[in-house]
């Protein structure tokens, strides 16, 4: 996960719960901390978050103009 982490920021994406409207507490790949997590949450630091996903899109779409 970290190394997501770092690649998704070169591409501008932020981390969750910072200017969205994602939890940080849910724990995906872009969560400003990933520790401490034993329940149902456990298995999204492997997984990104919507807003994660629409950030990923909206950078892809703005390198086609």
């Amino acid at each position: 996960p970290v190394i997501l982490l770092n690649v998704c920021s070169q591409f501008g994406v932020g981390h969750d719960g910072e200017g969205n409207s994602c939890l940080a507490d849910d724990k995906y790949v872009m969560s400003p901390s990933s520790g401490g997590v034993t329940d149902a949450r456990a298995i999204n630091h492997f997984i990104f978050s919507t807003c994660t996903v629409t950030q990923f899109e909206t950078y892809i779409n703005s390198l086609n103009r």
